[in-house]
């Protein structure tokens, strides 16, 4: 069967920057593929290239920044195709940075509301807070989309919440699509997902079934560089 979604050897650059610690690509030859019915964990530390492997995928890259290599979804290019077989699910710590980038307004908008509540009623913040401080924020359907993409999906924090969030994202792939999750820690998301993935500068570093992922340690980031493990 063909993979649902697939990288292959995408590089993503900043042509007009200089490099950092001789990186000239923060994202430098990804590959990896999900199949329908899966949900995928991405995890690594701050700078290891979550975000920024999400907007890849849903075509939301900073101005100036350069992709190279083909984000496929059902074997067609995914990007520009966000609010129809694409979602993307956005929590407050990585909202700035797609807005910032590409001038994406998370308005707090009816239909905006209605997804929330459709992916987790316990992150619908009260009326009283601001439209900055409104948790998730999405785009697109989570109904209709075959591929949904939630970036940092916390955003309380609180423990009930996360688990939550994480029970509704596995019961969109159990429906027959893919979900890819993309976070700092692993404790709740390594106990849904079927793979976890480790990013590290920018490259894959590791790719396991999730049951196998970094069991024992406090914390995904201490993981030293498995690139023997990659399957």
């Amino acid at each position: 069967m063909s993979p649902l979604f697939e990288l292959r050897g995408v590089r993503v650059g900043f042509p007009r920057r200089p490099s950092v610690r001789g990186r000239t690509h923060p994202l430098a030859c990804l590959t990896m593929n999900a199949s329908t019915g899966q949900m995928i964990g991405i995890v690594g530390g701050p700078g290891a290239g979550k975000t920024l492997l999400a907007q890849a995928i849903t075509g939301l890259l900073p101005d100036h920044a350069v992709r190279e290599g083909p984000v496929l979804l059902d074997g067609a290019p995914a990007p520009g195709r966000l609010g129809t077989d694409l979602a993307l699910v956005a929590g407050p710590k990585s909202t700035d940075a797609f807005n910032t980038h590409r001038g994406i307004v998370f308005s707090p908008t009816r239909d905006s509301r209605r997804e929330r509540s459709r992916l987790c009623s316990m992150t619908i913040a009260p009326r009283s807070h601001t439209p900055a401080s409104d948790g998730l924020r999405i785009i697109g359907s989570l109904a209709r989309a075959r591929l949904v993409v939630a970036d940092e999906p916390d955003p309380t924090g609180d423990p009930g919440s996360v688990r939550q969030t994480m029970v509704r994202l596995r019961r969109i792939a159990d429906e027959g699509r893919c979900v890819l999750v993309l976070s700092r820690g692993c404790g709740e998301l390594r106990q849904f997902a079927d793979r976890m993935i480790m990013l590290r500068d920018g490259i894959l570093a590791a790719a396991l079934p999730s049951q196998e992922f970094v069991i024992g340690l406090p914390r995904c980031t201490e993981v030293p560089r498995q690139t023997h493990l990659i399957r």
